[in-house]
């Protein structure tokens, strides 16, 4: 066991369901709420629980999708529950950053949503608008496509089909 392991590591009973409770900090810490996914799988002798990512599986795609902002100037983003997955955008510290909880909030309501004011801006330039595409996959959230603007927009609709095919990658 690495020094990693020892930090989150909890002793916990299987009850006679064959369930376990996973402790609060590591649920927090990987952003698990009531009804996400897990992948549980056995390597021998471990009992391995591994958060369900799909994102991660179709990262190329997700980036060709973003491409068909780049007419629109608007900045554009793809997330899993907890971070930056793809962007359009040529800086290449926007992706990888970690979601506020606020953010995650407003994700897991599962509607989309039209702020102007931003909850979230990775690009750290003045933008005034932000749409937020939830990406619901075999009934779950597994993310969101984003939609930024430097200009006030109350419209979004030329998004939606992007974010269909995007939801139709990850089902």
């Amino acid at each position: 066991m690495n020094q990693k392991q020892k930090s989150t590591s909890s002793i916990r009973r299987v009850d006679d369901l064959g369930r376990v409770v996973i402790p609060k900090e590591i649920r927090e810490k990987l952003c698990l709420v009531e009804g996400s996914s897990v992948q549980v799988f056995c390597d021998g002798i471990n009992v391995i629980i591994r958060k369900n990512d799909q994102t991660q599986d179709i990262i190329k795609q997700i980036k060709m999708c973003l491409n068909a902002f780049v007419d629109f100037d608007v900045y554009a983003f793809v997330t899993s529950t907890t971070k930056i997955v793809a962007s359009n955008s040529y800086d290449k510290t926007v992706v990888a950053q970690t979601l506020p909880k606020s953010f995650q909030e407003v994700l897991f309501k599962r509607e989309q949503k039209i702020l102007h004011n931003n909850l979230f801006n990775p690009y750290q330039k003045t933008l005034t608008t932000q749409c937020i595409f939830p990406l619901i996959s075999k009934g779950e959230i597994c993310g969101a496509l984003v939609i930024m603007t430097e200009k006030f927009c109350d419209n979004f609709n030329f998004a939606l089909p992007v974010a269909k095919i995007l939801e139709q990658m990850l089902n």
